[in-house]
């Protein structure tokens, strides 16, 4: 509960001195902070595999899907769920390759259980499956800002899985970050579990080794169905991320429109694991803080505070835009890249596009 007391903490201290973006002052990214896909290097040294690993974000429940179990649990093909495909695509890669690259899986207290179930029947089978929860965070109530449940053992609905944020702290806290490192591993390829189009991309592993970059974001073109996800925008000389739930109620047709912005962040990200780790010994990344109000079925309102994991202060400014169609899952790919302490952009050919900083 660490974790949660501090980001409870920024929220009280900071709540009455937050302010609301400042609209006007929003604008698209520079060309020069996005590189193009196209511009990036066939890979030189395959050996970097070796230096690989793979997670998928697993904590979501597939109700938008007409579901109450797992996202990732859903049929989506002769009987395999996306993250039997998910599996299969890794250990083809390891196959293909010779390599030993392992397969993490971050689930939540409402996907744990389902998650343990489909994937017992690969216990036997070549390839490193590591499962481990993310953190569990009360959730608040509005009218006095205090906590929910009143015991550990409160009913589930007084809680919430915190997201994509809580990754840094659940990969320190659950001793994944030293065990990856432990093991040789040096780079972090991390995407949603139902995005079966995020896959390892060898000509950005080797970006990340050559250039030195510490973080990589995916991102592409916005298109008109793209009106829930992240955008990169430029604010007070700064490369930033903005989500839907940061924008202010006016302007979020505005948001949701392909005229103002044409980026769209995939949530597929690549992480130097080393500069990770030295961020995190220093003291956890000062995170932007996302608060989500919400109703629960018996009329209470609540809200949840969240992080935003592709959104970190300490990271650089680079990206990379691309306008073809490999690896996110769609067509033009593209970069943003950035080591933890400097940011730029890049975008790749396809509707993938790269944003990357450093940690530092």
């Amino acid at each position: 509960m660490q974790a949660f007391f501090k980001l409870h903490s920024r929220y009280l201290s900071e709540k009455d001195s937050r302010r609301d973006l400042c609209w006007e002052k929003i604008q698209t990214p520079d060309a020069h902070q996005i590189i193009s896909y196209n511009q990036l290097p066939m890979a030189a040294d395959p050996g970097a595999l070796s230096k690989l690993a793979v997670l998928k974000f697993n904590g979501g429940l597939g109700t938008s899907m007409g579901l109450s179990s797992a996202k990732s649990a859903l049929e989506v093909k002769d009987g395999m769920t996306f993250l039997d495909l998910t599996i299969k695509q890794v250990q083809h890669l390891n196959k293909t390759e010779g390599v030993d690259v392992p397969l993490l899986l971050m689930t939540s207290f409402n996907t744990h259980e389902d998650t343990l179930r489909i994937i017992q029947k690969y216990a036997n089978q070549s390839i490193k499956l590591t499962t481990f929860n993310q953190s569990r965070y009360p959730r608040i109530l509005t009218d006095n800002l205090q906590p929910c449940p009143h015991h550990a053992r409160d009913d589930k609905e007084h809680w919430y899985p915190p997201g994509h944020g809580d990754l840094y702290d659940s990969l320190v806290r659950s001793g994944i970050l030293d065990r990856l490192l432990a093991d040789g591993k040096e780079y972090l390829f991390i995407s949603n579990s139902d995005n079966l189009g995020a896959v390892v991309d060898q000509k950005i592993l080797w970006h990340m080794v050559n250039t030195g970059t510490d973080f990589l974001m995916e991102v592409t073109n916005k298109t008109k169905a793209d009106v829930k996800g992240g955008t990169l925008i430029q604010y007070d000389r700064s490369m930033r991320l903005l989500e839907i739930a940061q924008v202010p109620s006016e302007y979020v047709d505005d948001f949701k429109s392909v005229r103002k912005f044409k980026i769209f962040n995939t949530n597929n990200l690549w992480i130097n694991l080393k500069a990770l780790k030295n961020v995190m010994t220093k003291g956890d990344m000062d995170l932007d803080i996302i608060v989500n109000p919400k109703v629960t079925a018996n009329g209470q309102s609540i809200i949840q505070v969240r992080s935003a994991h592709n959104a970190a202060r300490k990271l650089s400014q680079t990206c990379t835009a691309n306008p073809a169609g490999n690896g996110c899952g769609r067509g033009n790919k593209a970069l943003r890249q950035c080591s933890w302490n400097h940011r730029s952009p890049l975008s790749l050919p396809s509707r993938k596009v790269l944003f990357g900083p450093t940690f530092d």
